[in-house]
């Protein structure tokens, strides 16, 4: 029995979370996929059956790509798997049909599906920073003959990052997503993450929470604002949300940071 339910849905790609609870371990009934995807198996293990006799293991080691339309059967040795699938659309989804089928995951890649799935699971992740990291898996999986970069083409690339930069400086309050960032500098979401990165040297969506948490620092220690106002205006779920994230980066909290402000200046 395979449960399936989708984690997350943006303007690059899907994501589904799918357990697999089978009866028994021979092969299951023959099946395709409706699209191109990257299964990336988080605990467990299946054996991937082709129709010319292929056997492939996919384990929380490898991602497995799945080629839509291609007939296979799924066979658990061991038990039951869960999984993330990743369903990719327009520039990636190309980019992925020349991927490998099978990949085995660095140690980072490793990490990275870990966050993934940590966040989507416990709702720990912006709908930025989910869309990134699954995007930087997939372009990491993705097979990419990579060159020197022109000048014009470091130019163009400095351009879209000032864009992005300049789009979030002018509302670091909003809770933006890589869609509506790339179409603030004018190009597709894969190719902004992918060249934030390389150009500021941090993903986007800490950029982006570094923008939000500079300005509460402002509204911490300028403003007698309400905290849970200041958390709600910068884009934070909730005040423990806020509070949260406010202490895993400064050290303390945001009343006692307070606090310590209004002690100094009296």
């Amino acid at each position: 029995m395979a449960l399936s339910r989708e984690t997350f849905a943006g303007s690059t790609l899907r994501i589904h979370h799918v357990h697999c609870r089978p009866d028994h371990a021979a092969c299951g009934p023959l099946e395709h996929s409706s699209v191109d995807g990257m299964a990336l198996p988080l605990r467990g293990l299946f054996v991937k059956h082709g129709w010319r006799d292929e056997r492939i293991v996919a384990d929380p080691c490898r991602a497995l790509f799945f080629k839509a339309g291609e007939p296979y059967r799924v066979s658990h040795p061991v038990g039951g798997d869960e999984c993330l699938f990743l369903e990719p659309a327009g520039e990636l989804a190309e980019r992925l049909a020349a991927a490998p089928e099978v990949t085995v995951l660095s140690e980072a890649m490793l990490l990275e599906r870990k966050q993934l799935a940590r966040g989507l699971e416990h709702r720990l992740a912006s709908r930025l920073e989910a869309e990134e990291r699954a995007l930087a898996l997939l372009g990491s999986l993705a097979q990419d003959v990579s060159r020197p970069a022109s000048a014009r083409e470091r130019s163009r690339r400095a351009e879209r990052v000032e864009a992005a930069q300049i789009a979030i400086a002018r509302h670091p309050g909003r809770a933006w997503k890589l869609g509506e960032l790339a179409d603030e500098a004018g190009c597709s979401p894969f190719y902004l993450a992918r060249t934030f990165h390389s150009v500021v040297g941090m993903p986007l969506h800490r950029y982006e929470l570094r923008a939000r948490l500079a300005a509460a620092l402002d509204a911490v220690l300028d403003t007698s604002n309400d905290l849970t106002t200041i958390a709600l205006d910068l884009a934070f779920s909730s005040h423990s949300h806020f509070t949260h994230v406010f202490r895993r980066t400064f050290g303390m909290t945001p009343s006692a940071l307070r606090k310590h402000g209004r002690r100094a200046r009296s």
